[in-house]
C-alpha cells in the first residue's frame, strides 16, 4: 500500500456492485469502505443510474456501462480470455476498469 506509485502509495479501484435489484448495500463490502479504495459505480449511455445500481454512499465516481431500462442495452467492448474480445461486458465490473485507466492516464479532475 505504501510503496506504489513511486512512493505515493497504492490506490485500489473497486466496483460498487450490481445488487441494486436485491437492495444490496455496498458499504457492507470491506474493500469499498477502505481509505485506500476509490469505489466506482456505473451510469448508462443516457447518463442515468442503471437498474442494478446499489445505493452506495461510498461511491466516489461513475463511468459508462450497461443498464438501459428501455430500448437496447448497450454494453462495453473489451478483451477477453484466449486472446479474444467480448461485446458483452456489463455492470460496475465494466465501469471500474474504465475509471482505473483514466486514473492511470492522469485524466481525473476535481469537479467543483
Amino acid at each position: 500500500i505504501k510503496k506504489g506509485r513511486r512512493g505515493l502509495g497504492s490506490i485500489f479501484v473497486w466496483a460498487t456492485g450490481n445488487g441494486g435489484r436485491y437492495n444490496d448495500y455496498c458499504n457492507c463490502d470491506g474493500y469499498i469502505t477502505s481509505i485506500y479504495t476509490i469505489s466506482i459505480g456505473a451510469i448508462n449511455d443516457k447518463g442515468k443510474s442503471p437498474w442494478y445500481a446499489e445505493n452506495c454512499p461510498s461511491t466516489l465516481g461513475v463511468t459508462y456501462s450497461s443498464g438501459q431500462t428501455n430500448g437496447p442495452d448497450l454494453q462495453i467492448v473489451t478483451t477477453d480470455l484466449h486472446h479474444k474480445c467480448t461485446k458483452e461486458h456489463t455492470g460496475t465490473s465494466a465501469a471500474a476498469p474504465l475509471a482505473a485507466g483514466k486514473c492511470r492516464q492522469g485524466g481525473v479532475k476535481e469537479i467543483a
